[in-house]
């Protein structure tokens, strides 16, 4: 499937993978995300010898967020570090999904953590969640996330009005969390519709409503036709995914909406490159 893997390696890979549980390819993510930002922050400090905690993690969120959400993403007290024991991603999903469900909002992982889960485990910076947000439910948003992460209800109303995005950020460890409020046309209907629960933390009993496999796969090529094709990391999840649900997807299903979306060509490319039938 990838130039730099032998076809035998690739076959041993992928049947591991596909033997995993849920639970355990969020870890996997999970995991990446961590390791990723202590190799970034050992950097760091090689860079910057004697630079304080503080400084340190501004410019790791700096790296990860850009310079103006890493300012909105510092703990507001300045007198307390950020710890060095920062919440993991997992943690942050469970607390931001949790207070979703106290608030009655629907929502649908999907994204970097819903490729991964169905396809081959990669580094994301942040979470994708597409949510049924309304406009009744703004300020207990707000209230809910307000303690410990940056919040903008500005643009989250603007968000709601324009139909777009907004993101959330935890102070304590600059995770980002973007939401898509959920689109009118008949595709966005129908895949958040078909949401399926996951388990996602066998000793939490922690469960997340998550994109299907088919979904996720016609959702990533309709984002890289949109891209203008050249998003690598989009083709390789589109592949991985296609790869691991082989024999397990819903082929009546993927070619019907690749159709409607306009990516039936890039269906077709992409399972001839993962070597299956579709």
């Amino acid at each position: 499937m990838f130039s730099d893997t032998h076809p035998d390696v690739e076959k041993i890979h992928v049947m591991i993978s596909r033997s995993m549980p849920s639970w355990r390819r969020f870890r996997l993510v999970n995991d990446l995300i961590v390791t990723g930002r202590k190799l970034a922050l050992a950097g760091l400090r090689e860079r910057f010898h004697g630079a304080s905690h503080r400084e340190l993690h501004r410019r790791l969120a700096t790296l990860l967020l850009g310079p103006e959400l890493a300012n909105k993403s510092m703990v507001p007290n300045p007198t307390l570090p950020p710890s060095d024991n920062a919440m993991e991603p997992l943690q942050i999903l469970q607390r931001v999904i949790s207070n979703l469900e106290v608030l009655g909002v629907h929502y649908m992982l999907v994204g970097s953590f819903a490729s991964s889960l169905h396809g081959l485990a990669r580094f994301t910076q942040d979470a994708d969640l597409i949510v049924d947000l309304h406009s009744s439910q703004l300020d207990a948003f707000a209230q809910a996330f307000a303690s410990d992460f940056y919040v903008d209800l500005g643009l989250i109303q603007q968000a709601l009005t324009q139909g777009t995005s907004f993101n959330i950020i935890h102070f304590e460890s600059s995770f980002k969390v973007d939401f898509f409020v959920v689109g009118g046309r008949t595709f966005s209907r129908e895949e958040f519709s078909r949401r399926i629960l996951r388990q996602v933390d066998p000793r939490s009993e922690f469960g997340a409503y998550v994109q299907t496999p088919e979904d996720a796969v016609l959702s990533k090529l309709d984002w890289y036709r949109q891209g203008g094709e050249i998003s690598e990391n989009q083709w390789r999840d589109v592949l991985g995914m296609l790869g691991q649900q082989a024999g397990r997807l819903d082929l009546v299903y993927l070619r019907k909406w690749a159709g409607e979306l306009g990516v039936a060509d890039l269906l077709q490319r992409a399972c001839r490159e993962a070597d299956i039938e579709c």
